[in-house]
């Protein structure tokens, strides 16, 4: 039994009428999914909407569906964490969208190359003390090619709605991706380059069901229609695989549970992996992040009124407040958020890199 494990069968033993077995209960989660109350965030900031993309009367051209559709590439490339034998597909259980640490969308293939590819899924949101909802669970991977092109894939379980992007006009295409209809929208002029980063800005805005209950949206820098349609029908759900973690978790408070996994890859090599743990509200949770970076030789930028502290004979840089702490150990950069001081000091002191080779990591 790893840490993680074990973290999840102290935060359940108390609901349980029996004894928690976490060997039954992973088995009993790869079978039938995982399921948990999910509250909602304040404010829409932070949430992942899925929205499918109307046309305004006046602003653009309807077409009708093409006779076929583009056949999805095949020999993906794309890499991925360690796959899940036998792991349910949200095709079959949507329940099972976004449950940390599992990744349920890959692509077969990439319409460009691809420098850096990162998953992320989640189950959750922070709330405030009290506040309890349903958000929709989500999870997306986002392809960027050396020269600045971007390819994000997003899956979640809110039900679409009809708002239509307001800053251009553009055209409306109705086409099929996997026998249903789906709408692509493109600008009819290309948006400004993202502020602060290379990236492209958005050319073209595809949304479509891939199930009764599932939506999915692409958004990319690319106006070809072919590769757009090609990418969509590429979309697989049935390579499971683990975003995390790269580290084990001795200590973490028994009543935190995953929520949110990210795996980001430059190239082949994982280059970040990170988890965020609460029991639903910002009062309790705790954010690690395990980057694979070059160590530097003096105190890293980003944290304000930084102080060195020795802990557990790691020197390691703390806020003021002592929530927030960023540290190397075992050749890898680690960055932790806790919801008080004694949190973050002790995982600090005693979290343990298991490392970037994904097929190293717990199932």
């Amino acid at each position: 039994m790893n840490d993680l494990d074990e973290l999840v069968r102290t935060s359940l033993a108390g609901a349980a009428d029996d004894d928690v077995h976490v060997e039954k209960l992973l088995a009993s989660a790869r079978a039938g999914g995982l399921r948990r109350r999910r509250r909602r965030a304040l404010g829409q900031a932070a949430a992942v909407v899925l929205t499918v993309v109307a046309v305004a009367v006046g602003t653009a051209t309807v077409l009708r569906p093409p006779p076929e559709e583009p056949n999805p590439a095949t020999g993906s490339t794309l890499p991925t964490g360690r796959i899940v034998p036998g792991a349910p597909s949200p095709l079959d259980d949507p329940g099972v969208l976004g449950a940390a640490p599992l990744v349920h969308l890959t692509l077969t293939a990439s319409p460009f190359t691809a420098a850096t590819v990162r998953y992320l899924t989640d189950s959750d949101r922070l709330v405030a003390t009290g506040t309890v909802a349903t958000p929709p669970a989500s999870e997306s991977m986002t392809l960027e090619s050396a020269d600045g092109d971007v390819l994000y894939v997003g899956v979640g379980s809110e039900p679409p709605d009809d708002r239509l992007p307001t800053r251009q006009t553009g055209k409306s295409t109705q086409v099929r991706i996997g026998g249903r209809e789906g709408t692509l929208f493109q600008y009819d002029q290309a948006p400004p380059d993202i502020k602060g980063s290379r990236t492209k800005g958005i050319r073209s805005v595809l949304t479509w069901p891939v199930s009764d209950t599932l939506t999915a949206r692409i958004n990319t820098s690319l106006d070809d229609r072919a590769k757009i349609l090609a990418a969509a029908n590429g979309l697989r759900f049935d390579r499971v695989h683990s975003c995390g973690p790269a580290f084990r978790l001795p200590w973490s408070p028994p009543n935190l549970q995953p929520i949110r996994c990210e795996l980001e890859f430059k190239g082949n090599q994982v280059s970040r992996t990170y988890l965020r743990l609460s029991s639903g509200t910002v009062d309790e949770a705790l954010d690690v992040s395990m980057d694979n970076a070059a160590i530097p030789s003096t105190q890293p930028s980003g944290l304000p009124e930084l102080a060195t502290a020795n802990i557990n004979g790691r020197a390691t840089w703390l806020t003021a407040d002592d929530r927030q702490a960023r540290f190397t150990f075992g050749g890898a950069w680690f960055f932790l958020y806790g919801a008080s001081a004694d949190i973050t000091r002790q995982v600090a002191g005693t979290i343990e890199p298991i490392g970037f080779d994904p097929q190293q990591w717990p199932l």
